[in-house]
């Protein structure tokens, strides 16, 4: 059984001693009734040390998935182009712009890039006789190389390989830039191929500015990529050179 302060005085003998502990503790008690609650300071401990460790490492690792989630969204995105790319470059080989040969012909009566010498065959390319031989050339090449590059972003991608790996993402950088622009380069070569050859002398070089805008944006970006290397192995000397001296 638990008394209390004044219970316990209660019980003391009665003297000077216990009239001055009662008073003192029932003037204490006047006051703690007299006060205001609102007044009253509440001192909480601070949280424990592991509890703002789980914080931290919960948000840390909310920060985390959230990346990883952006991450993998980024690599289907790069997939649906590379397909789409593969898809778009694959097309020409099944149905080349122009057409093919559907009969041999040797006469220069019914084509101006058939002769006797130069037959052209049935199933053949109608654009690799002629005048615009070496345009269709350039645009099989530029076709070419758009589809082998979008083939190996795919697989780059297929691949497992994280896209955090720098080397990894350099790699990839480079086959998808390499994919664009070749993809561009072959749009604007069909566009010089079918067009008549009447409004072709009309606009001239000015069919090729396109290729131009491209080609200037491209080398921008490997100027800045070029400077941003530069800088980076510039630090790397100096850091060492500074180890070196201390």
């Amino acid at each position: 059984m638990r008394f209390t302060a004044l219970e316990v005085l209660e019980h003391s003998p009665k003297d000077f001693k216990r009239f001055s502990l009662q008073n003192i503790f029932m003037a204490g008690v006047e006051g703690a009734k007299n006060q205001n609650p609102s007044e009253i300071a509440i001192n909480l401990p601070p949280p424990p040390p592991s509890a703002m460790t789980k914080t931290r490492s919960y948000k840390f690792s909310e920060y985390m998935r959230s990346k990883r989630d952006w991450i993998e969204q980024m690599r289907g995105y790069l997939m649906v182009v590379a397909t789409v790319i593969a898809t778009i470059t694959y097309q020409p080989s099944l149905s080349p712009p122009g057409g093919v040969w559907q009969t041999d012909i040797k006469d220069a009566n019914q084509s101006n890039a058939c002769s006797d010498k130069a037959k052209c065959e049935a199933g053949t390319l109608v654009f690799a006789y002629g005048n615009l031989e070496f345009v269709f050339l350039c645009y099989l090449i530029c076709n070419s190389i758009a589809f082998t590059a979008s083939l190996c972003v795919i697989f780059l991608l297929i691949s497992g390989f994280p896209l955090t790996n720098k080397c990894f993402m350099v790699i990839l950088t480079l086959a998808m830039c390499t994919t664009l622009t070749f993809l561009g380069i072959t749009y604007v070569l069909a566009f010089v191929l079918l067009i008549p050859t009447n409004l072709r002398e009309q606009l001239g070089y000015m069919m090729f500015i396109p290729i131009g805008v491209l080609l200037c944006l491209i080398l921008v970006v490997l100027l800045i990529h070029l400077i941003r290397l530069l800088c980076k192995i510039c630090k790397f000397i100096f850091t060492c050179a500074m180890k070196q001296i201390c």
